[in-house]
């Protein structure tokens, strides 16, 4: 068997501005050990214009489980705010699948 090796290859990593009128909601959740979760994300509008941040802390919880408060917090600071269009970007595939409902929580 021959193993190839091979070098990585970098990849450009840009935000993008949302369509006129509309608003990006960039969030992330993280644990340290299951034993401290925090949450945080900023709201930008069409122009790239930082309009909001937020951050807490939840405890104990799962990585998923950190994620998903993120983008609960995140949404409810766009509907206090009237935002209603709303992208959300993330980092969890797990998270958005189970926002999708594409899997099902145990």
């Amino acid at each position: 068997m021959v193993v190839r090796v091979t070098q990585p290859v970098p990849v450009p990593v840009a935000w993008k501005r949302s369509d006129p009128g509309s608003f990006k909601l960039n969030v992330d959740g993280s644990t340290q050990s299951g034993i401290h979760s925090g949450v945080g994300g900023l709201i930008r509008d069409s122009a790239g214009q930082l309009l909001h941040t937020f951050s807490s802390h939840y405890g104990n919880n799962s990585n998923v489980a950190a994620e998903l408060f993120a983008i609960r917090d995140g949404l409810e600071l766009c509907l206090y705010n009237g935002f209603l269009c709303i992208i959300i970007e993330l980092d969890s595939l797990l998270a958005c699948n189970l926002m999708h409902g594409q899997v099902r929580p145990l």
